[in-house]
């Protein structure tokens, strides 16, 4: 409700573990999600909005969703044909 309020978005909660396959979180999972979750109500909470929270290697990384909305990336063929036939 929060949330909405100050920001006029239609705003749902979401539970990943049912968004998500693979069984329960570990606890390094749970952590890393607490991690991220703090650091991205940080930079809210800051004005910095706009921003991805993740993690390179150890270490912290935040960066603009705008400059990774432009990069371009291209699929391994041969990686997604793996992937398809695990799938199947």
């Amino acid at each position: 409700a929060e949330i909405t309020r100050h920001t006029k978005l239609d705003v749902r909660v979401s539970i990943l573990g049912h968004i998500q396959r693979g069984g329960s979180p570990t606890a390094d999972s749970r952590s890393l999600a607490c991690v991220l979750g703090y650091y991205a109500v940080k930079q809210l909470l800051a004005g910095q909005g706009g921003k991805l929270i993740g993690m390179q290697g150890l270490k912290l990384a935040i960066t603009d969703i705008a400059r990774i909305v432009k990069q371009k990336k291209t699929i391994n063929l041969r990686i997604k044909k793996i992937a398809e036939v695990l799938a199947s």
